[in-house]
């Protein structure tokens, strides 16, 4: 790793703790607007890969260079691809080479991302066994002819009892991913999906609006004329639908997508948010690590052959590295802290990048003050309700201050 002449304070030294993420990326069938690194028809890769990822989660193989310091685990979340897809032992040896490789936090928190068809009983029982405390499930929508536009295979029943399956397993952390915005779509739709997920018992909610990614079907469709997206106004208005409901149900929203029951938040993605550390292991995980005084952001290699083979021969199976200065550093606390409800503290901004706040971005700052997109907290700054509608605008900002 490359280290810089100014050393930026670690964030695990500000009490932000350590996670692991863990990519699964094996699918049943690629939903039309899925751009994650996930491929379908590959389940003869899954042991080879699957053997793999155990290895690589005992010996930390996806660092850029080898972790002398492990610290404590704090949060471990295996995503996808549909991590529920492969066959229960194998993911359980993957969470147990964690536990022989690294000193997990006695309260850590361990999420399995699930897709409702393949969350069987038997397999959220081994989940629980092995330490799993967490499940999220992609619902997506409960209405059956929207989950057939996204390229879904589950319907609004099989959602309904794999939640269920995993509340009467004994999981008290349960989400539900939902997305509106969806072709098609009104507020009535919106608000069945909506209530249907309150009223499921989950104790987790993860709203977000569809996005139309370059190389998936549904961007080749929108292009030719064959969907149309809804309009910018009716999107706006079911984020705004999605804050009342939930807010009335008892959930709290804690950053821009997600609400939580008081106590549920996700704490792996408050580390996302608060600039922490985390590694990523798997094909094309991210990783960001200090190192000797720099923030290092690296990825593994895509291509799921190409990482078992890496890690079969214990070489590491890392694509690309790059090094985070200091404004870019700044740049990151303010991007992702002002997606949280809470924003960005001075304090906070101080302990991750050694420079005061109002300092660093003064002119920023008046100007979004002034256009009613930022307001005041106690001791820093966070998004109004309208900077909450137009945030990628507002933090836009703080990448280019001049």
């Amino acid at each position: 790793m490359t280290v810089i002449a100014e050393p930026l304070p670690r964030p695990r030294d500000v009490g932000l703790g350590f996670g692991i993420y863990v990519h699964v990326p094996f699918c049943s069938h690629r939903c039309w607007y899925c751009d994650f690194n996930a491929y379908a028809g590959a389940d003869d890769a899954i042991p080879g890969y699957m053997a793999a990822l155990a290895r690589d989660a005992r010996e930390a193989l996806s660092s850029p260079e080898p972790l002398t310091d492990r610290p404590e685990v704090t949060s471990v979340f295996v995503g996808g691809g549909t991590p529920s897809l492969v066959p229960a032992p194998m993911l359980v040896a993957v969470l147990d080479a964690l536990r022989s490789g690294w000193n997990l936090a006695s309260d850590v928190e361990v999420t399995v991302e699930c897709n409702p068809e393949s969350a069987d009983p038997a397999k959220l029982a081994a989940y629980l066994r092995a330490g799993v405390n967490r499940i999220s499930f992609g619902v997506q929508s409960l209405d059956d002819a929207l989950l057939q536009r996204l390229g879904r295979v589950h319907d609004a029943g099989t959602a309904f009892r794999a939640i269920g399956s995993a509340r009467s397993a004994g999981f008290e952390d349960v989400n539900a991913d939902l997305i509106f915005g969806i072709p098609g779509e009104d507020d009535d739709m919106w608000r069945a999906s909506l209530d249907g997920v309150v009223g499921s018992g989950v104790t987790h909610v993860s709203c977000y609006g569809l996005t139309y990614e370059e190389g998936t079907p549904l961007e080749a469709w929108r292009r030719l004329g064959h969907v149309v997206p809804e309009p910018d106004d009716d999107v706006a208005r079911r984020w705004e639908i999605a804050d009342a409901t939930l807010a009335s149900a008892g959930f709290e929203r804690y950053e821009i997508s997600n609400w939580a029951r008081p106590g549920r938040e996700c704490r792996h993605n408050l580390l996302y948010w608060a600039c922490g550390e985390y590694l990523g292991i798997g094909a094309g995980a991210h990783s960001h690590l200090a190192c000797e005084g720099a923030s290092v952001r690296s990825w593994t290699v895509k291509a799921p052959a190409r990482y078992t083979s890496d890690v079969t021969a214990r070489q590491r199976p890392v694509g690309g590295s790059e090094r985070i200065d200091a404004p870019g550093r700044a740049a990151e606390v303010m991007f992702l802290g002002l997606r949280r409800c809470t924003g960005v503290s001075r304090q906070g901004f101080a302990d991750l990048t050694g420079t005061d706040l109002d300092t660093r971005y003064g002119p920023v700052l008046e100007r979004s003050l002034k256009a009613g997109l930022l307001e005041p907290t106690r001791d820093g700054y966070r998004l109004t309700a309208r900077g909450t509608l137009v945030a990628n605008e507002v933090v836009t900002g703080f990448l280019d201050p001049a």
